[in-house]
């Protein structure tokens, strides 16, 4: 699977504002990501990215609410 085939409608939705300075860069973190759902499960990865959206807050980055 590449990284932008089966990411992008659900990416369409929540980057469609932004433009991609580094799509290479966004292939790698989407890519790693993949790798992490694939070697340790979704248990994992929620923790990832529930971890990753408190730093972003911390670090008063935006993010849009998800549901």
């Amino acid at each position: 699977m590449s990284a932008g085939e089966d990411t992008s409608h659900i990416l369409s939705g929540l980057t469609s504002q932004l433009p991609d300075r580094d799509p290479e860069e966004t292939a790698e973190w989407i890519e790693s990501f993949d790798d992490l759902v694939a070697t340790r499960g979704t248990e994992r990865a929620q923790f990832i990215v529930r971890s990753i959206l408190q730093r972003a807050g911390a670090q008063s980055v935006g993010v849009p609410m998800v549901t």
